[in-house]
């Protein structure tokens, strides 16, 4: 230890190495991301890992297998869409209204 002229002792300060900070739920939501870019018969597990900076282990951790990695981004898809469907408020519209409004919403999110 040093002393100073005020007589405190000082440390000296360690490096502390920075690593990777482990965050499952941003790991997963990043994957998902990645796999989204080009489908099924697109995307490459190794890509995906690259992307992620992550290890296919990781991937097959999460989801299993490549199909259920591409279930889960349909799901989170079609989620997304049937959520913003929901904003329409259809009730409040004469069925041939809504049916329009339907049609036309999902032309537009295809």
């Amino acid at each position: 230890m040093k002393k100073t002229d005020s007589a405190v002792a000082v440390e000296p300060v360690a490096t502390v190495p920075r690593g990777r900070k482990n965050n499952p739920e941003k790991t997963r939501e990043d994957i998902l991301k990645a796999a989204v870019a080009h489908g099924l018969t697109g995307a490459r597990v190794d890509a995906i890992a690259e992307r992620t900076k992550t290890s296919k282990r990781m991937i097959y951790y999460y989801f299993g297998s490549k199909e259920q990695l591409y279930v889960e981004v349909l799901e989170k898809l079609y989620g997304a869409i049937r959520n913003t469907e929901s904003e329409l408020n259809l009730g409040e519209l004469e069925p041939v209204e809504a049916i329009h409004r339907v049609v036309e919403f999902t032309f537009d999110h295809h």
